[in-house]
């Protein structure tokens, strides 16, 4: 292992954290991940790095890696996928760039570099689209809803944040947008509110009791829902970021206004119900019978014989038997089953659940279109015409959402749905004019917030209150934020200007 020494030093305070905790928490990497803002995976991996807690994948994993055996090879005699055995494997040469990258730290890298070619060509090719299609103007819609976006913040970290982060309550951000504002856009909203640069991936999903109770464990019932609400896994990075064309000739706070002001429009293809549908239909018609992996718990409990007859006898499953946990481990590398549609608007989806009746005639009727329809047209705009056409009208799910961004650093934002305002009777003056400018502006206004902005690669949010730790000169909490000038120049590097902003300038 060759490990240098600034990167050992972080990871024997880990160990040490993790060590400490065994009193209180019986060793708990939950309280080590939290109170360093890394996610538990990194956690585990550095202590078993450090041999400070063993594993039984750990040891096979490398057995067979000393046998020569590549990543994939392991993770099918293990009978888990290579997401797994990275995580299980130990650091070889430095924590953010070991010899064996994950496959989050792969698309993490892809994207980087297709951000890179974006200045090149996206631009163009998007303002061609937009002038081609040419489409005609939709009546605007008078209704705005007002959002509470939140951070999600462990409590042993308000001390920080209330003494150098301007936090009363936490940081959050209530914000009024239109009705039509889709989730593509509002991810945009989100960037600029808390201080982002779009530089990592993200995703919307479902609080996990919805979830469950739409999909039941169920891979073909969350079927049932693909293209109407989920996104079909995928590791296209062009299909799922396609407009991601910042070229620098204009500041990011500039680029990320002209991404959430209206209309609001998606311009991917993988996302229409037909294509999500057909990708889905596909799948299953492919797989009829699976190969399933068992979880990470079940595999740490079972006996070396079980693990053996379960290398020679693997786990095959009809595709209607197969759960959502076990369809999630198939397809860890191209994402998760819980990622929802950002084509859809807001206001289609937040708002009180809809009654199970009415789900199930929403799937019906969503199945009996994709039967009854086929794809073909004579144009791209022809075909954008009739896949917006298919896509039909969803119902409400839910009054709350989580959006998460960087999985890295691990960054979660609540969104819930506070009320819903149509028009601008009946509401005071000072609130109307505010509703009247969002109509108006077709763009997001922000009325209220808690709390300086956060930024990126800083390590989430523990790292974020280290750095502002460091800022303020109180002692080398962290060896990257010893120097106080250094780390704000640095913060400022990555837009960070310890400035609270007023609310109306915030969008």
């Amino acid at each position: 292992m060759e490990i240098n020494e600034r990167d050992y030093n972080y990871m024997l305070r880990v160990q040490e954290a993790y060590e400490k905790s065994r009193d209180g928490e019986a060793g708990s990497i939950r309280a080590v991940a939290t109170a360093f803002g890394l996610s538990r995976t990194k956690v585990r991996k550095i202590l078993i790095t450090l041999d400070a807690i063993e594993s039984t994948i750990t040891e096979e994993a490398l057995r067979l890696k000393a046998e020569g055996k590549s990543l994939e090879e392991i993770a099918d005699e293990l009978c888990c996928s290579k997401a797994t055995v990275s995580t299980y494997l130990p650091y070889d040469t430095v924590i953010y760039n070991g010899e064996e990258k994950s496959p989050g730290a792969i698309r993490h890298e892809k994207y980087r570099e297709r951000n890179k070619l974006a200045a090149g060509n996206q631009v163009q090719r998007n303002k061609k689209t937009r002038e081609d299609w040419n489409e005609p103007m939709k009546e605007r819609e008078h209704k705005v809803l007002k959002l509470r976006l939140t951070l999600d913040i462990d409590g042993a970290n308000m001390e920080a944040l209330r003494k150098y982060g301007k936090v009363k309550d936490g940081i959050t951000r209530d914000v009024l947008v239109p009705a039509d504002i889709n989730l593509h856009a509002l991810h945009y909203v989100i960037q600029r509110a808390f201080g982002w640069q779009n530089s990592h991936l993200h995703h919307f999903r479902l609080p996990e009791k919805t979830f469950d109770a739409l999909t039941q464990n169920s891979f073909l019932k969350w079927a049932d829902y693909c293209g109407l609400y989920f996104r079909f896994p995928s590791e296209d990075m062009e299909e799922i970021y396609w407009d991601d064309d910042y070229d620098e000739s204009v500041s990011v706070k500039t680029w990320l206004r002209r991404k959430y002001t209206g209309p609001y429009r998606y311009r991917g293809r993988s996302e229409h119900f037909m294509e999500a549908r057909t990708a889905v239909s596909e799948f299953c018609n492919d797989n009829r019978m699976m190969r399933v992996s068992p979880s990470f718990s079940e595999w740490m409990h079972m006996s070396e014989t079980e693990k053996e007859n379960l290398q020679k006898h693997p786990r095959i499953k009809k595709i209607e038997d197969v759960t959502c946990e076990e369809m999630q481990e198939y397809f860890a590398e191209e994402g998760g089953l819980d990622e929802l549609l950002e084509r859809l608007k807001v206001a289609e989806i937040l708002g009180a659940r809809a009654k199970a009746g009415e789900l199930k005639k929403l799937v019906r009727e969503a199945a009996e279109r994709f039967d009854n329809n086929n794809t073909n047209a004579s144009s791209e705009y022809a075909y954008w015409k009739k896949m917006t056409e298919l896509n039909g009208e969803v119902l409400r799910l839910t009054k709350e959402l989580v959006y998460e961004y960087d999985y890295g650093d691990g960054w979660e934002v609540k969104v819930e749905l506070v009320e819903e305002y149509d028009g601008v009777e009946d509401t005071e003056s000072e609130l109307r004019d505010q509703i009247a400018a969002v109509i108006t502006k077709h763009r997001p206004l922000c009325i209220a917030l808690d709390g300086l902005p956060v930024l990126d690669d800083v390590g989430g949010i523990g790292g974020y209150c280290e750095m502002l730790t460091g800022i303020h000169g109180e002692g080398s909490v962290h060896f990257d934020y010893d120097d106080p000038e250094e780390t704000r120049e640095w913060a400022g590097m990555q837009g960070w200007t310890g400035r609270l902003n007023k609310p109306a300038t915030l969008l």
